[in-house]
């Protein structure tokens, strides 16, 4: 008898702390980071966690397919797929496809929210390793020094 009453008197406390929002700060504490903040139309994949298409919704340099992610939660998560580049001396419109690497580091919390708030695009053409945009995404695109 005394062993269901001290089980009923536990329930009864975690239903309260829960009701009272108690654990609120360890959900937070433990929630999977997105990709920055959802940026509106016409951008793709912020806000998400381990979005496959990533699109900063302009040019094409500005587009990553068929990403998939290694190390999503720590403090870099590095993204590998398709993207495409410009070469040398010719315009973006006729940029090829290209291997690219997403890095998304700066994890923190954008708009209450863990998530990743910088993100670089690299681009791998001809066996070189090219930089491209570095952004801010929290809250809204911003174009960053590298």
């Amino acid at each position: 008898m005394a062993r269901i009453s001290a089980r009923r008197s536990a329930v009864a406390g975690l239903v309260a702390l829960l009701l009272a929002g108690g654990t609120s700060g360890a959900l937070a504490a433990t929630a999977t980071p997105t990709l920055g903040s959802d940026l509106g139309v016409p951008t793709q994949g912020f806000g998400r966690v381990k979005p496959a298409t990533v699109s900063l919704g302009g040019d094409p340099t500005g587009l990553a397919i068929k990403v998939s992610w290694k190390s999503w939660g720590a403090a870099t998560a590095v993204g590998s797929g398709t993207g495409y580049y410009p070469p040398p001396g010719k315009p973006t419109a006729d940029s090829v496809k290209v291997p690219v690497t997403l890095d998304a580091t700066e994890l923190g919390t954008c708009q209450g929210k863990p998530a990743y708030k910088r993100l670089a695009f690299n681009f791998h053409y001809k066996g070189r390793s090219i930089n491209g945009s570095v952004l801010g995404i929290c809250g809204k695109l911003t174009f960053k020094n590298t």
